[in-house]
């Protein structure tokens, strides 16, 4: 009984949809695909503060600890992997920094490390939202 409804119901949705298998495996890689959002302004004109409102929570660093120009990449990771982000320097040189999923302790960290030098790009790897 049950395999004749499973077979009912495919032949249903083939005859309304077409090739549901194609279709699900399309719709399941366009939502897998990355989205990226690019945010541009004036310094301080609050870019950062926008995109921690859109994103629901203070992931990207305060404008004050960031050279001018710098590019912020946020990217996810699983839930039991460790957090990091990686800064890439004016220089080409690049450095990974591990930091506790504890809230506050990315920025902490960030403000600490970047004192008086200038970045090109960070990259930060965090929880999903």
């Amino acid at each position: 009984m049950v395999n004749d409804l499973h077979k009912e119901l495919t032949t249903l949705l083939a005859r309304l949809y077409g090739d549901v298998s194609s279709k699900l495996k399309e719709n399941a890689a366009a939502v897998s695909e990355k989205c990226k959002i690019v945010v541009s302004g004036d310094s301080n004109s609050g870019m950062n503060s926008v995109m921690n409102t859109v994103l629901g929570t203070d992931i990207l660093p305060n404008s004050h600890v960031l050279s001018p120009g710098t590019i912020c990449c946020v990217h996810t990771v699983p839930s039991d992997a460790e957090g990091y982000f990686v800064i890439q320097m004016e220089n080409g040189s690049s450095e990974r920094y591990s930091y506790p999923k504890e809230p506050g302790t990315f920025h902490g960290l960030l403000c600490d490390i970047m004192q008086g030098k200038k970045s090109q790009r960070i990259q930060r790897k965090t929880l999903p939202l």
